[in-house]
């Protein structure tokens, strides 16, 4: 089993009821499992972390010259 770490931060009420409803979907697609607010948080950062991964790596930034 991974190693975990608890996480304890603050979310905008909206975004919370998001990832809520995120928890709902997943249950009811999945019948005969609870999808918890935590898994939920944890899919959907896994998922945007992952998409963010397989982006190639931006170019750096380059200073305008100035006169």
């Amino acid at each position: 089993m991974t190693k975990s770490v608890q996480v304890g931060f603050r979310l905008p009420v909206d975004l919370v009821k998001r990832i809520d409803a995120y928890a709902a979907r997943l249950t009811a697609e999945n019948p005969g499992l609870e999808i918890t607010r935590a898994l939920a948080v944890k899919a959907l950062l896994t998922r945007a972390l992952d998409a963010l991964d397989a982006q190639p790596p931006a170019a750096p930034a380059t200073k305008p010259r100035g006169k």
